[in-house]
This record gives C-alpha cells, sequence and structure tokens, in this order.
C-alpha cells in the first residue's frame, strides 16, 4: 500500500501568506517551510522544476540537512523514488552542496 502525498494548503498567518500541512501523527497542521508555490504552480503547468544539482542546492539552502532528511524533502518536491533522490544527492555532491563534519549536507563554500 502506497502512503498518500502529503499536501500542503495556504492559510493566512498574521497577515502574510503561511504553508502549513496537516500532519497525520498528530492531526495538527503544521508550518511547511519547504513548499514552493512557484514549483507548485510550474507543475499544475506542465513545466516541473527538473531534478539537478542545482534544484537540490535549492532544498539545503535553508540550513544543513541530513542524507536521509534531504532524500525524503527530495522525494516530496519531485515525486520522485528514493533510489533516484540518492543519485541526485551524490550527483549535487561536490557540484553545488557538500557534508560539513556533522554529515550534514549544507551549500558547497565558494573557493577564494
Amino acid at each position: 500500500m502506497f502512503a498518500p502525498r502529503k499536501q500542503s494548503c495556504g492559510r493566512l498567518l498574521e497577515g502574510r501568506r503561511t504553508w502549513v500541512r496537516l500532519n497525520p501523527d498528530t492531526l495538527i497542521y503544521e508550518l511547511d517551510e519547504d513548499f514552493s508555490l512557484e514549483q507548485w504552480e510550474a507543475r499544475l503547468n506542465g513545466g516541473a522544476e527538473k531534478l539537478n544539482p542545482r534544484a537540490v542546492a535549492k532544498i539545503v539552502a535553508k540550513g544543513p540537512v541530513l542524507k536521509k532528511d534531504l532524500a525524503a524533502k527530495v522525494m516530496d518536491r519531485f515525486g520522485c523514488q528514493k533510489t533516484v533522490a540518492y543519485v541526485a544527492i551524490g550527483k549535487a555532491n561536490g557540484d553545488t552542496i557538500e557534508l560539513n563534519f556533522e554529515k550534514k549536507y549544507q551549500l558547497k563554500k565558494a573557493v577564494a
């Protein structure tokens, strides 16, 4: 049996647009900071963002992420399988992202 896809929805919170997602364990809506309205609209229009090293770097741009969490975010954003997500992370590693001392992926630092 397949798990249902996570859905986000927009809400106004303190006068600004915020995206929330229902947590199936607690049945409480939580902030969805990874949601991108532009990517959602692109998917609706048939021009979904391509999974490439830059797209993986956009996910990591918000802060360092463990590999398994990064793979989950890639799978959620692009609707791909686990293997495809890990291959994309491998291609991005060294190109746009790198591992830090905590074994978390972060944006690659520019070499001066």
